[in-house]
């Protein structure tokens, strides 16, 4: 993908501020969000730059003038030069996640092949991590799953090389959906479909097990219908949020009838499983 033009945002914040402040610059056309410890870069194509309207979002955040700034990027396939920098990511001896440029490390359960085409998981985030290493406990064999906010299908992807006979993964972003269909097909998943929405385009069915590593508010605003669309016994595992976000995401698992099974950390991001209290 060659981008004549391009304008990289680099900002400088705290974790607490950074899901919802990329929320936010995703609405106005940001993509390709590259987290780092003490902030993330973000671009978007020259010609959809609006300066005002970058300032009032960041001004909402509170992030400061010294704290951000922006380069147009010379003309050049900046997707691929990303790409080298982009190192293979390895759990255990469960799971490698690799693309074309990496070579195959032997002795590994899973090696699951996704191209980075700057969609948000790739497995090098502490809670695309998580989830995997929870998912290694799962009992997925036979089960339908759904998987939201699927980014490049990553999770998706793994879900059915466990044994899930049914799986649905959908993102908002376009580019997501687009990234992870691509991947799905480089799997060879035959029981993956990808699709475009959010928690109001689930399919009208019960999930056995439902993934969702998003963010803390959209987790909150969320949960009930995850709960909705989950089989009685049926597991939810989330991820995207703080040890200090917590006790709110207990408290509306409760609400819909979740019970707390397990918790997981790493980097101070927080994975927790529930399970649907059955009728």
């Amino acid at each position: 993908m060659t981008i004549s033009s391009t304008k990289e945002l680099t900002v400088q914040v705290a974790p607490d501020q950074r899901d919802v402040l990329i929320a936010l610059l995703g609405n106005i056309g940001y993509e390709g969000f590259w987290e780092q410890e003490d902030g993330f870069q973000a671009y978007l194509p020259a010609e959809q730059y609006d300066e005002s309207s970058l300032i009032d979002i960041l001004r909402l955040a509170e992030v400061a003038d010294s704290a951000y700034s922006v380069k147009d990027l010379a003309d050049q396939n900046w997707n691929n030069s990303w790409e080298s920098n982009y190192p293979p990511v390895r759990i255990d001896s469960f799971c490698q996640i690799i693309t074309t440029f990496h070579e195959k490390e032997p002795d590994f359960e899973y090696t699951l092949h996704i191209t980075p085409k700057m969609s948000f998981g790739t497995g090098h985030h502490a809670t695309t991590r998580l989830m995997i290493k929870a998912m290694k406990e799962l009992p997925l064999t036979g089960t339908t799953l759904l998987d939201m906010g699927c980014g490049t299908g990553v999770l998706a992807i793994l879900a059915e090389k466990l044994g899930a006979t049914a799986v649905d993964a959908i993102d908002f972003d376009p580019w997501c959906m687009e990234n992870a269909g691509e991947n799905v097909v480089e799997n060879h998943c035959e029981h993956t479909r990808v699709m475009l929405g959010t928690k109001e385009n689930i399919p009208d069915l019960s999930y056995d097990v439902i993934l969702a590593n998003i963010n803390r508010n959209v987790l909150l605003a969320d949960i009930p219908a995850y709960a909705t669309h989950l089989q009685p016994g049926g597991i939810l595992l989330i991820s995207g949020f703080h040890p200090e976000d917590v006790e709110l995401i207990l408290q509306k698992a409760a609400e819909a009838d979740l019970r707390f099974s397990r918790q997981w950390e790493e980097d101070r991001w927080v994975s927790i499983q529930f399970e649907k209290i059955s009728a």
